[in-house]
């Protein structure tokens, strides 16, 4: 990477290890590739708008490693090489003439990227009418694909601070003041709605998978009740410290976004 108009003034070379990105082992290339376009979509998009020129080298490696780079080079290089194998001749692959609106797909499709990425299983009645370029299947499993992995990094965040987002388990529901008191403390604060929203999701999957519970979850029973709510969870511990409260009925009702009792 070069900044653009440097001439031959080229930067320190950095290395940044992708860990799991092997073919051997499915899971671990899984793992690899969300890596990579967790990378792409946070770190090398950051150099783009630096004013840095990206180019991405195909030359040598996997070719499953190489056609996942490919198809990130599409949304995030400025230039996309190759050197054929006993030859010095650079080939120069060039890029889609379209820009996709990742935002606006990956709207669209919400509820399956959210569920997917708590971690937990989508159906194929969830995902008809989803592009199938998207994702893939295997037997009942059904996961993103390459281009679904970059669509849903390069959209994230920016889907997350939209809105509160409603949950993604029949396990989670909303009591009537709660979206009020998220509206309340997350005003003009788009970084902590996106909290509020992964949050939603931890504890989604936590309530289909018992044994999930991270730190910054925490969720667990209030020492004595509070009106009535009865359990708890944390929301961001930085700045004013808020916390998820809720009560159980047929589900976890969650009843506010407040302050740490």
């Amino acid at each position: 990477m070069r900044r653009a108009g440097a001439g031959k003034r080229w930067g320190k070379a950095e290395i940044k290890p992708i860990r799991g990105l092997r073919t051997d082992a499915l899971d671990a290339f899984r793992t690899g590739v969300t890596e990579l376009a967790r990378l792409c979509a946070q770190d090398i998009k950051g150099m783009r708008a630096g004013g840095r020129r990206v180019v991405f080298n195909l030359t040598g490696g996997f070719k499953a490693v190489q056609g996942f780079m490919q198809a990130l080079g599409m949304l995030y290089a400025d230039d996309i090489v190759y050197v054929f194998e006993r030859t010095d001749t650079l080939l120069h692959i060039p890029r889609l003439p379209v820009e996709l609106d990742a935002l606006q797909i990956v709207r669209k499709h919400q509820y399956v990227f959210r569920r997917l990425e708590a971690g937990l299983p989508v159906t194929p009645e969830q995902v008809a009418g989803m592009p199938e370029m998207l994702y893939e299947r295997a037997d009942d499993i059904i996961d993103l694909s390459v281009w679904g992995e970059a669509l849903w990094h390069e959209a994230k965040y920016a889907l997350l601070e939209e809105k509160l987002w409603p949950p993604v388990s029949d396990k989670l529901r909303f009591g009537d003041g709660f979206e009020k008191s998220v509206e309340s403390a997350c005003k003009h604060q788009p970084d902590r709605l996106r909290i509020v929203n992964e949050r939603l999701l931890q504890l989604a999957r936590h309530l289909e998978e018992n044994d999930y519970n991270p730190q910054r979850l925490d969720f667990k029973k209030l020492k004595r009740k509070h009106g009535r709510w009865t359990h708890e969870c944390d929301a961001w511990s930085d700045r004013d410290a808020k916390r998820l409260y809720g009560h159980f009925e047929d589900s976890v009702v969650l009843d506010e976004l407040g302050r740490h009792l």
